[in-house]
């Protein structure tokens, strides 16, 4: 990985641990590794070059996809190599399952960026890649989960994700906060805004969120 995508890395809050540790990559120019489908030859051409690659994993612990961020342009690249609706398609998923199956609680984000920002308070987090959260995801929460702190961006699709998650009745706690997502929360200056939310949410009921310090 250059100097460049590192620096870019650093600069959003992802250690040299975190890159290790999620098997972060980098591209710069698409290469022919074995059969390549017609459905992703087409996006590796406009995804792949110069782009950090996030690798997305299932509950088995095999890679099921990839995100992208290109340096060049802000912006991000999904590509799922099945459907999405048998896996949850998260980012994040084999560093936060151990800590979700002993508390069956979970932080959901959007972007892998927010991820690494609310990593930094607890374990148990996931980013949907996406506001429209799939119905694999909600169904991993009704199966696996008591409790989601719902950390979404603060823009409509954002509430329409946060509203779709309410109408199913999932225990979902959605606070408002002052940034567009959490990353922004912490590079604007209220990182301690971001750790109050994650330690001390409140669910319905007065339900205390549990979380080890």
């Amino acid at each position: 990985m250059p100097d460049e995508a590192r620096s870019y890395l650093h600069r959003r809050g992802v250690s040299p641990d975190d890159i290790v540790q999620h098997q972060i990559g980098w591209l710069p120019e698409p290469e022919v590794v074995g059969g390549w489908s017609r459905e992703f030859y087409r996006w590796q051409a406009r995804a792949l070059p110069n782009a950090i690659i996030f690798p997305i994993y299932s509950v088995l612990g095999t890679v099921i996809g990839l995100q992208t961020r290109r340096l060049d342009e802000k912006r991000y690249e999904k590509f799922l190599a099945g459907p999405s609706d048998l896996f949850p398609p998260v980012f994040g998923l084999p560093q936060a399952l151990p800590d979700i199956w002993r508390t069956e609680q979970v932080v959901l984000v959007e972007g892998v960026f927010d991820y690494f920002a609310v990593r930094r308070y607890t374990p148990n987090v996931l980013a949907t890649l996406t506001a429209s959260i799939p119905t694999s995801v909600r169904r991993f929460l009704r199966r696996y989960v008591q409790r989601t702190l719902v950390l979404l961006d603060m823009d409509e699709a954002g509430r329409a994700g946060v509203d779709l998650l309410i109408r199913e009745h999932l225990p979902v706690f959605a606070p408002s906060y002052r940034a567009h997502d959490p990353g922004d929360l912490v590079a604007e200056g209220f990182g301690g805004d971001l750790a109050t939310l994650v330690t001390s949410a409140k669910f319905p009921y007065s339900v205390p969120w549990e979380i080890e310090q």
